[in-house]
């Protein structure tokens, strides 16, 4: 018996040290729904399941839960359903693409320049015109292959979630945006607002010729 007790108050005690919770990303609506990444297979499965849950449930938001050996992320996106359109600038955007970071009009970086671009794009306020215009509208946006299995993915959102952490800024800051790729995905109707996002940035890039 109290061999039992023993091992119950140890696995407890680990359990305990484990059980850090770390959130990212701020609630903006009383209506929030929890997805837990360890639930879906792959990176495709995953963004369909935030976005059948936000088509679905008008005003809600997604909190994507990460259960880590030391931490559980919870993480508000800032996702849309794919049947609304949505007005952005891209200039407001900074995307983290497979193993690269991208910017509209400068150009792809290593990911280990992520930290830095995050506080380029940040402290910009409006002064580079190809930067974000106000921290406030600052969005990262996060895309990976259809495929990937939901252990890498993990692997590739904490990396992403400590990048942002680096730069000190507080943790509600971060509006995390999850997307599927266009180009792997144009045949999907599931996807048809990518061509939307398509347009916009052709029509952005004819004004400034």
């Amino acid at each position: 018996m109290k061999y039992n007790l023993f091992l119950i108050f140890i696995f407890l005690f680990f359990s305990c040290k484990n059980n850090e919770v770390v959130e990212f990303g701020k609630k903006y609506s009383e209506n929030v729904l929890l997805i837990n990444i360890d639930t879906l297979d792959n990176y495709k499965k995953m963004f369909n399941a935030i976005d059948s849950t936000l088509c679905n449930n008008d005003d809600s938001q997604v909190q994507l839960i990460i259960h880590d050996n030391e931490v559980n992320y919870k993480i508000y996106l800032v996702n849309y359903c794919s049947d609304d359109i949505v007005c952005f600038s891209s200039r407001n955007f900074l995307y983290v693409d497979n193993d690269s970071v991208f910017k509209f009009y400068l150009g792809t970086y290593s990911f280990d320049s992520l930290s830095s671009l995050i506080k380029r794009d940040y402290s910009n306020n409006g002064v580079h015109r190809r930067l974000s215009e106000v921290p406030n509208k600052f969005i990262l946006s996060f895309t990976q292959p259809n495929s990937l299995k939901n252990v890498i993915v993990k692997e590739k959102l904490i990396r992403t979630l400590n990048a942002f952490k680096s730069t000190n800024l507080k943790n509600d800051n971060l509006k995390l945006n999850l997307r599927l790729n266009w180009a792997e995905n144009v045949k999907y109707d599931t996807t048809h607002y990518d061509s939307i996002d398509i347009e916009i940035e052709h029509f952005l890039k004819f004004e400034e010729q």
